[in-house]
């Protein structure tokens, strides 16, 4: 190696896929099986609807996984806020406050 080349040398190459999340549906995301993804489902075709971020609560109960029901929260709330969905964005409020009620009750 000639001086001044060190460290040119390639190493680790990556190639990344892109998902367009809007171009999804509710459906897809429920279906793929992967709880990480749930969260996006506001973001999806038709997902900004309270019955489908309801639907998304329900699918990530079962994955025992608090941060991903609080970036679900906060994905739905920015997507509600953003179309103007004041009846969506009342309904997340209260959503949210039963979901953290239930869990002040538990004796744990």
């Amino acid at each position: 190696m000639a001086s001044g080349e060190r460290g040119k040398e390639e190493i680790l190459r990556f190639y990344y896929g892109t998902i367009e999340i809007g171009e999804l549906t509710p459906e897809f995301i429920i279906q793929s099986d992967q709880p990480a993804l749930l969260p996006f489902l506001p973001l999806t075709k038709g997902g900004a609807t309270t019955e489908n971020v309801e639907r998304m609560f329900v699918e990530i109960v079962p994955a025992n996984n608090k941060n991903l029901e609080l970036v679900g929260f906060t994905l739905a709330s920015m997507v509600f806020r953003r179309v103007k969905n004041t009846l969506g964005w009342d309904w997340l409020q209260e959503r949210f406050k039963y979901m953290h009620d239930i869990l002040r009750e538990s004796p744990i």
